[in-house]
């Protein structure tokens, strides 16, 4: 099963893309947005609010299949747990630039086109 996570960055100007960790990217280019909003029902789920917030912003955001982020860490977690995941760290990358510059980037909110067949997950 293939995931897509993506939260904007509020705060950010960003003049060209970057690669903080494994196949995740920094941008503001609108094309993958554009994309994102042909290709899926998104914006049936965030609405012109989110659209915009995305639209306007820089914003990080991560592709890939499932199986791989079993392999990385080393366990098999529900789709929204690995949302979680994707989320503190890229509020930790953002403290982490913190440490070496003062800024007030934040990240809030994660949006997540995924389909998947209901199945229970282990809590353990």
């Amino acid at each position: 099963m293939k995931y897509r996570f993506i939260a904007p960055i509020h705060y950010s100007v960003l003049n060209k893309g970057i690669l903080p960790w494994k196949n995740v990217r920094i941008t503001n280019n609108n094309k993958y947005i554009e994309n994102l909003m042909d290709t899926t029902d998104i914006y049936e789920y965030i609405g012109v609010v989110g659209y915009q917030e995305l639209k306007e912003s820089t914003y990080v955001y991560a592709e890939g299949d499932f199986s791989s982020l079993n392999e990385m860490y080393g366990e098999e977690k529900s789709p929204i747990n690995y949302a979680f995941t994707f989320l503190r760290e890229t509020d930790r990358f953002l403290t982490d630039l913190w440490r070496i510059e003062d800024h007030s980037l934040y990240v809030r909110m994660l949006f997540t086109p995924i389909r998947f067949r209901p199945q229970r997950w282990n809590s353990a």
